[in-house]
């Protein structure tokens, strides 16, 4: 499938997307661990696109030089609080969610960015899935750092696929094992890969060479991509259907009685069979909501009738009115209104 990217800028703020060609309902906004948007970022954002999910990649740290040595690390760490990056991450969700209409958007975060994924999602229920790789949780936190988001992830409300290194130097088995603990306690799916020989960011392989980190990134991305597209396209679909219900266009069959009368080639009470089977196939083929006389609360006939039915354009409407029995014969003469229904199941 083939891609674009755009980089953004909203003021002070950055961030990186990259998108397929076409319509898409769903999206993945990405959050990068302390190196900010980076190759290896950018190019699980293509793949990501690549199947269909338009990826934006937050920048954590715009305008610092990149993170090469650790003080480069620690003086980036300094100016992020959980407080600023709450905000700036929901900045980015509004965004997706407003500017790129997007109906769903789940998560993936990197060391750094996982823990902060973690965090969103038991902050912000608008998140639709939550990717952890190796989420970088130290003991004790880093300064700014005051969320518990360890005690949090009982509380998220979303599928969660956690990816974990048995290597991880930052990360203590007590706390992944608490984390996991914590995870798998809730009503929502839990997936947790391990892979015992992994090392802590694993995904960026120019740092981190080996075969066991090979295997860990050819496996991780194996499952992680299809979950967030299975997840997103499932959540994308109910709230198409749903804003569908909300605001369904429907169409009145307003009819009246020609006069004069036309001269027809039939009866009169062939017609009317002939009606009541068109009233049924509509019905059946779920294309009807309402028919019926217009009679007032003794049974005495008001006039003539009316048909409700379901249609997304006035053409459509107008086809499926003008093969109506009594219209087709000339007996009534079609109004068609037009209606949005909005409550009412």
């Amino acid at each position: 499938m083939t891609t674009r990217t755009q980089d953004i800028t909203e003021g002070k703020r950055q961030a990186h997307l990259t998108r397929p060609d076409g319509a898409a309902e769903a999206g993945v906004l990405l959050l990068p661990s302390v190196h900010g948007i980076d190759n290896y970022v950018k190019d699980y954002a293509r793949l990501l696109a690549e199947a269909g999910l338009p990826t934006l990649i937050w920048e954590p740290f715009p305008g610092h030089k990149p993170a090469h040595s650790r003080e480069d690390r620690t003086a980036r760490l300094a100016s992020l609080t959980d407080a600023a990056a709450m905000r700036e991450m929901t900045f980015w969700l509004d965004y997706m969610l407003g500017a790129l209409a997007l109906k769903a958007v789940g998560t993936i975060g990197f060391c750094l960015g996982g823990r902060y994924g973690l965090l969103l999602c038991a902050h912000d229920r608008r998140i639709a899935c939550c990717v952890p790789y190796y989420p970088t949780i130290e003991t004790p936190l880093l300064p700014g750092q005051d969320e518990d988001v360890v005690a949090q992830a009982a509380s998220i409300r979303c599928p969660v696929h956690m990816i974990t290194a048995g290597n991880d130097h930052l990360t203590s088995r007590d706390v992944f094992t608490r984390l996991q603990q914590n995870l798998q306690s809730r009503p929502d799916p839990t997936v947790i890969e391990f892979y015992p020989e992994g090392e802590h960011g694993f995904m960026q392989v120019d740092r981190r060479p080996g075969k066991a980190n090979e295997v860990a990134v050819r496996l991780s991305v194996a499952q992680a991509v299809p979950f967030l597209n299975a997840t997103l396209n499932a959540n994308a679909n109910a709230a198409t259907k749903a804003e569908r219900r909300e605001r369904e266009q429907c169409w009145l069959l307003s009819v009246e009685l020609a006069d004069p009368p036309p001269k027809l080639a039939t009866s009169m009470e062939g017609i009317t069979r002939q009606h009541h089977d068109y009233i049924h196939d509509l019905d059946a083929k779920g294309i009807l909501v309402g028919a019926g006389a217009f009679r007032d609360e003794t049974g005495n006939r008001q006039g003539t009738g009316l048909i409700v039915i379901r249609a997304a354009t006035r053409a459509e409407a107008d086809a499926i009115a003008r093969q109506e029995p009594y219209i087709a014969n000339g007996v009534r003469i079609l109004k068609l209104v037009p209606w949005q229904r909005s409550a009412g199941y």
